[in-house]
Parts: C-alpha cells; structure tokens; sequence
C-alpha cells in the first residue's frame, strides 16, 4: 500500500490518494564455467502494476553476468549488471505543464575480493562503478556510481554478514550544452551515503522439511551536495535522508529444485533540511509483502 497524499497527484491525473500495486516477475539463470573459473548468466523481468493508478506502472529489465574463481582460501568475485526501467518524473521547472516520461538505463559493474582468515569466518573488500542514464527529458539526471565497502562474514551454525559500504552519486546537474552544474537552473541530486547491512539466517526443520530463516536490516544516512541557491534546488539543498530498511523472511525447500519463500519489508524514511520543511515531501513508511516460487531446471 502507497500513498500519494504527501505529493500533488494532479498533475497525473491519479484518481486516487492511497494505491494498491502488485509486481510479478521471473529469473532464467544459466551457470556454466570458464576455466577454473564458475560464472552465471542471468535474465531478470518485472512488472508492477497499481491497481488505481495505472499512469505508476512500469516494467524492468537486468540481465547480469557473474564470474568467480576461488583460490588461497578465499574468493574473486565479479558482477556487471544492466537494468532498463521507465517511470514518471514531475519536471518541477514546469509545474502546470503536461506529465512527461523519464527513461533510463542503469549500468553496473563490479567485484569482490574475499579472504577466509579462520574458523568459519572471513573477511571481504567490495567495490562498485556504476553509471545512469537518462532520456533527453532529464539529462541533469545523469550521474556516476562509486561505492566501496568491507564486510564480515560468519558461516557458522547461524550465518551472519555485517558490511559497511561508502557510496558517492555524481550527478550532472545541468541540461543543455555549454552549460555547467553551476550554471545551470537544473536541481543536482548528487549525495554522498554512509551504508550498514546485515544479514542473519539460520536454517531448520519442521516435519523433515528443510526451511531457512532470517533477516536483513540496512540503515543509511545520506546528504545531498547541492550547492545551488534555495530558490532553485530547495529539495536538495543541505538535505539529509536518514533510511531503515528491515526485511525478514522464511524460505521452504521443497525439493532439491523447488523453493518456496515469504517476504516482508518495512522502509522508513526520514529527510530534513535546516532550509525548508521538507518533511511532508519526502518522509514515508513502505509495508510490502511478497510470495515467491523459485524451481530450477538443473
């Protein structure tokens, strides 16, 4: 359940405040090897659909390939990942002008060096570019990923993972040629982002099934970089995101190729800024509940 009441649902015309939506979607991996090496390729589709509002739908894309080769008692690990999606953008130069559409590819690569120092644990070092962009309605949209972290990991009778990651986006902030992030009137949501995640599950059985059980929790605390006056970037000006992200879930295997899992996540998010009360834009609490089925044709 999402609601709109905290925006201006006019100018889409939305025919209602609070919204329903569903997401559906489906995985095909293929796993195969290079060398020494174990890679996966992997195609991801989704739909969400509102049930009221169907102008928020939208569909998303990301094939991906995976690479891992393991030696010294430890791991490399690497990732590029390609992610197509659409969406709807109020353009806020243009308050009372027409909804327009904002497109954007999303490209992702990245790698992991893990080190298993002793026992069941290890330690690892991560790290991430990644670049979007977007169609000619938002180019001051585009931007520059880079996120660099370190993470624990603990693979005993209960598994945990504790990581720490720093994350930049570097955004354009400006729209036409031959202009600048400082001369243009366009907002610039650049931020930088300090990131904890952590992973816990265990695995059980109930009436000799095999289920598995856990949770994750991300806290995060971003501050946009907007050096722009009040009267043009005010939504992002010395603006901080503080964002909890708490997800449990419990999985049934089935089988050795069927799977059965249930999810809950609750999202909250708290932004303020000493310039503008903020709040009533951008703070929100997200309840989502989901069922999956996973089956594998190996």
């Amino acid at each position: 359940m999402v609601s709109f009441e905290a925006g201006d649902p006019y100018y889409l015309n939305m025919p209602a405040y609070d919204d329903a939506y569903t997401k559906a979607g489906g995985e095909a991996v293929y796993r195969f090897r290079i060398g020494r090496a174990r890679s996966e390729m992997a195609l991801f589709y989704q739909f969400a659909g509102f049930l009221y509002n169907s102008e928020c739908s939208y569909h998303y894309i990301r094939p991906s390939l995976t690479v891992q080769r393991r030696g010294w008692h430890g791991s490399v690990y690497g990732k590029f990942v390609f992610g197509f999606a659409t969406s709807i953008y109020n353009d806020v130069d243009l308050p009372n002008a027409a909804p327009v559409w904002a497109v954007y590819d999303a490209y992702r690569g990245g790698g992991e060096i893990r080190r298993d120092i002793y026992g069941n644990h290890s330690l690892a070092l991560d790290f991430e570019y990644g670049y979007s962009q977007y169609n000619d309605n938002f180019p001051e949209y585009d931007g520059a990923n880079y996120r660099i972290g370190s993470a624990w990991r603990w693979s005993g009778p209960v598994y945990i993972k504790i990581a720490y990651a720093y994350h930049i986006y570097d955004a354009r902030a400006y729209d036409l040629e031959g202009q600048d992030a400082e001369s243009s009137i366009k907002t610039d949501i650049s931020y930088t982002e300090d990131r904890l995640e952590s992973y816990i599950s265990r695995n059980f059985k109930i009436a000799r099934r095999d289920f598995l059980a856990g949770a994750t929790v991300d806290l995060s605390q971003r501050y946009y970089t907007s050096e722009k006056d009040f009267h043009i970037d005010y939504i992002h000006l010395a603006r901080r995101d503080r964002r909890a992200d708490i997800a449990p879930f419990i999985r049934w295997d089935y089988s050795n190729k069927l799977s059965f899992s249930v999810n809950y996540s609750l999202t909250i998010r708290m932004s303020d800024t000493p310039y503008y009360d903020i709040a009533p834009l951008k703070d929100y609490n997200r309840h989502t509940i989901s069922m999956k089925a996973d089956y594998s044709f190996r």
